[in-house]
């Protein structure tokens, strides 16, 4: 079921006014929220990033190829081959823009030399032959969500995996907080140094600033494990990624823990608050997949 009332709320954002997106300046909002050593200002990114990493199985001391389906600005492709010395990685992407920004940040962190970056489109029906096989892991990171239909790119990606390969996927969670099913944002940029933004599914709610519609879908536990399962892949393990307080948890004592938990990334802190609350409170859902019959 989608949102009703707002005729612009009804379609997927277009690659246009995602490339429109980009040259405002998105991939400078993540790049400047990096610190010195390149890690995330945002603890939830922070911790996704980290937790992410801890999932890779790099096969012993031989070499092994990484793709990273919707890379972005580079983050976790730099922050992988940094870990993983025996890494090459290709990073994939829409925006040139970005792909530039990756670039530089894999040149800053010196680790360019065992990375490429080129612009694809994840959805594009060459994708298989464009992209061809033999890689041992493939990342997916906040990726889906902005996909209306995920399941062939899902399929596509599942057939370039090596026996025995992996597929790490991160999606947002949805919360009994949230309000429905699939969500149609309208996303707002203010200009600000950050380029803060600010998402609503109501336009007339939104300040002045430059307006896109785009596709963010929160999912629900048993849809990803029927989304995986219908492209014939296989979860082995499933964790949930930060904290987020409840509506209802509103005392001061939980503002001050959610208030930590969001400046600090503290795995334990993350841990500790979902035991309480339930992993149906946790922002990300993070998936560690492969292809049945196939280690």
């Amino acid at each position: 079921m989608r949102p009703s009332g707002d005729p612009a709320m009804t379609e997927p954002v277009s690659p246009e006014v995602l490339q429109r997106y980009y040259r405002i300046g998105w991939e400078r909002r993540w790049l400047s929220r990096l610190n010195r050593d390149g890690v995330p200002g945002d603890a939830g990114y922070k911790l996704r990033l980290r937790r992410t990493l801890d999932l890779v199985r790099a096969p012993g001391n031989r070499p092994f190829r990484v793709l990273d389906a919707g890379c972005g600005v580079g983050i976790y492709a730099v922050h992988l081959l940094r870990r993983f010395p025996h890494a090459t990685l290709l990073g994939i992407d829409l925006a040139p823009l970005q792909l530039a920004a990756a670039a530089d940040l894999a040149k800053q962190f010196h680790v360019s030399d065992r990375a490429e970056f080129h612009a694809m489109d994840l959805t594009s029906p060459t994708l298989e032959a464009d992209l061809e096989g033999g890689w041992d892991v493939i990342l997916i990171p906040e990726v889906l969500e902005h996909l209306p239909q995920p399941a062939p790119v899902l399929r596509t990606l599942r057939t370039l995996l090596v026996p025995g390969g992996q597929m790490i996927i991160s999606v947002p969670q949805w919360t009994p907080d949230d309000p429905g099913e699939p969500w149609l944002y309208h996303r707002v940029l203010t200009g600000g140094p950050h380029f803060d933004n600010i998402e609503s599914r109501d336009r007339t709610a939104l300040p002045e600033g430059d307006v896109y519609t785009y596709y963010h879908r929160h999912y629900r536990v048993k849809e990803m494990e029927a989304l995986v399962s219908e492209v014939g892949l296989e979860v082995r393990r499933r964790q949930t990624v930060f904290w987020q307080r409840p509506a209802k948890l509103t005392a001061r004592h939980w503002k001050m823990m959610d208030y930590l938990l969001r400046r600090t990334a503290w795995g334990w802190l993350d841990r500790g608050l979902q035991a309480f609350g339930g992993p149906e409170w946790a922002h990300n859902l993070l998936w560690d997949c492969q292809v049945p019959g196939r280690l």
